[in-house]
């Protein structure tokens, strides 16, 4: 919904891709600036296990809008928000693990 509004903030519908882009690119690098190394590496296990472990990662992660858990019929699992696949961070890293 904030990216919605923050889109609208700038044109009526349609919206046009380069202000979609634009919304997107400055809600990334807003997530992604309160993030330090040792939290990135968190990230990056939760990206290779899909699973995090303890009570506080959990909370901080969820919270900060780092991670997302989904559910299904076979059981919960966390990603990473999409925005932060987007980073030149993330990218780095997928590019030294693949």
């Amino acid at each position: 919904m904030g990216m919605l509004f923050g889109c609208l903030q700038q044109e009526d519908p349609p919206i046009s891709q380069n202000v979609l882009k634009s919304v997107i690119r400055s809600f990334r690098d807003s997530l992604s600036r309160g993030i330090d190394n040792d939290e990135w590496e968190l990230l990056f296990k939760v990206v290779k296990e899909q699973s995090i472990n303890g009570d506080k990662e959990y909370q901080d992660l969820l919270r900060n809008l780092w991670v997302f858990e989904y559910v299904d019929t076979q059981g919960n699992w966390f990603a990473l928000n999409p925005l932060l696949m987007e980073t030149d961070k993330f990218k780095l890293w997928q590019q030294q693990n693949s």
